[in-house]
């Protein structure tokens, strides 16, 4: 009877500890679980945040459909300012291909605009203040006429576009 209980005794003590066993697997499971779903949750978050990041980078690229406006724009602040565009001339290149520059071109340009030294200075203030991201290479203020108030400005700037692709 002793080896009866015993060996009944084993068989339980078997299945107490494949319940154990079970209940660990299943314990580290749902741990297992719990990490990814706040991982998940993290990721996820840290993905918005860049998602967030590229938006606010792409606003400062000026879109290849909105540059004609970009430069009406331009020449009506000039005219704001009473200021008078004697020449624009432009010259586009293409950024490296490949990796994040595809979506991007780089319009070089020229522009010399006449006026009172005052008002080009604030039209310099107000091309800051501009949404593009505009590079301004060289500025020339120069007088044309020692008799005269009016002084000429030559600017070598470039600004970048965001391509219709992106």
């Amino acid at each position: 009877a002793f080896l009866l209980y015993e060996s009944l005794l084993e068989v339980q003590l078997k299945r107490l500890k494949a319940v154990d066993f079970k209940f660990i697997s299943q314990k580290k499971l749902l741990d297992s679980y719990d990490l990814i779903t706040k991982e998940e949750e993290s990721l996820f978050n840290e993905a918005k945040a860049r998602e967030g990041d590229l938006s606010k980078i792409k606003a400062k690229f000026i879109p290849e459909e909105e540059l004609s406006g970009y430069f009406s724009n331009f020449r009506n602040q000039v005219k704001l300012q009473n200021l008078e565009v004697s020449s624009l001339d432009f010259k586009p290149n293409d950024l490296e291909k490949g990796g994040f520059f595809e979506y991007f071109q780089k319009l070089s340009f020229n522009v010399s605009i006449k006026g009172d030294y005052f008002n080009i200075i604030s039209l310099l203030s107000k091309l800051e203040e501009n949404k593009p991201i505009l590079d301004i290479k060289s500025v020339r203020i120069y007088k044309e006429n020692p008799q005269d108030y009016a002084v000429g400005m030559d600017i070598q700037a470039t600004i970048y576009i965001l391509k219709k692709s992106i």
